[in-house]
């Protein structure tokens, strides 16, 4: 990708950051901006998705892995770690919490459970529920690469169609399954 193009990309994708907060802070404009700040958020991220990744598919998903898994379970332990301290200050509290059992002071017991909830993308702190976007980010990712190292062995010529007709089928699923409001 040229290097104008990538400033561009990076330029949208701060715009795009800037709408994502614009919209979570309940302005005038949330339900318009709600029709399109994500979605563009992760197509803009596919961009930047290439296509040579499948050549080094394990440098790729080492990539992801030092850029969102490691980041987001020192995040998610981090602030488990500091739960008791919010409790402290009156940040959580039963009346204001996220959740009434997430606001009040875990145990060692649970601190521990909720550390290692982290390295399956779990989320059980108030303050990450935005960091959703992460472990769709990175799930996407890894069954992207997954779709084209299986294409380029088993279709390589018809990689891009047979690849068009599964992300369509996945795309129509979701749809379905938000449809009849199923939950994965």
């Amino acid at each position: 990708m040229k290097k104008d193009h990538i400033e561009y990309l990076n330029i949208a994708k701060g715009i795009l950051i800037i709408l994502i907060v614009a919209g979570h802070a309940n302005g005038p404009y949330r339900n318009f901006l709600y029709l399109f700040h994500v979605a563009a958020f992760f197509f803009i991220s596919g961009i930047f998705y290439k296509d040579s990744y499948v050549k080094t598919p394990f440098i790729f998903i080492w990539k992801r892995i030092k850029s969102l898994y490691i980041p987001f379970v020192a995040y998610v332990t981090g602030f488990v770690l500091a739960h008791n301290f919010f409790v402290y200050i009156g940040f959580f509290n039963r009346e204001y919490g996220y959740n009434e059992g997430r606001s009040v002071a875990y145990n060692m017991v649970e601190t521990i459970r909720h550390i290692l909830n982290a390295f399956t993308f779990g989320i059980t702190e108030q303050f990450l529920v935005p960091m959703w976007f992460i472990t769709s980010l990175f799930t996407i990712q890894m069954l992207m690469i997954g779709l084209d190292v299986l294409l380029e062995k088993i279709a390589p010529k018809k990689k891009e169609s047979t690849r068009l007709v599964v992300i369509s089928l996945c795309f129509a699923a979701g749809m379905l399954l938000t449809h009849f409001n199923l939950d994965l």
